[in-house]
């Protein structure tokens, strides 16, 4: 088992500095005050035969984007993420091969955060607030043979 600290709290801000104006700006900010974060996670091997093992593993994360300041680019959210995987060994061969399902918590969005700040418009249309629902399939093979 395993406890991870992301310090996500730096993120105050996304400054961007533009070589041309755009509608008259040449500096954009957009702010994020995004939290520090923890995650849990723990996995297991078990030796089926000298060269057979299975795998399975959780990890729990927890969310650093404030509501205030989330939007659809970054949909994230609190995640659980199961994993399960077989690895085969054979003298210097080694070969694993993992599926995971990560289902992120739903997320709720009804802030000011646009889809077009330079416009000065927020257009409840373009805004994207709604609910915000995810998931992934994932699938990772590795090939490793040592020297």
């Amino acid at each position: 088992m395993a406890v991870r600290w992301e310090g996500w709290s730096s993120y105050k801000e996304l400054k961007l500095n533009l070589d041309q104006p755009v509608l008259g700006y040449t500096t954009l900010v957009t702010p994020k005050n995004w939290k520090d974060t923890y995650s849990f996670l723990f996995g297991a091997k078990y030796k089926l035969t000298d060269s057979l093992s299975i795998l399975a593993g959780y990890l729990y994360s927890g969310n650093p984007i404030p509501d205030y300041t989330f939007e659809p680019t970054i949909p994230d959210a609190n995640t659980h993420l199961f994993t399960t995987g077989i690895s085969y060994k054979k003298k210097n061969f080694n070969f694993d091969i993992a599926y995971a399902y990560q289902k992120l918590q739903n997320r709720k969005k009804n802030n000011s955060i646009d889809d077009n700040p330079l416009d000065g418009i927020l257009t409840p249309q373009t805004a994207a607030n709604g609910t915000y629902k995810s998931a992934l399939h994932m699938i990772g093979m590795s090939f490793t043979y040592k020297f």
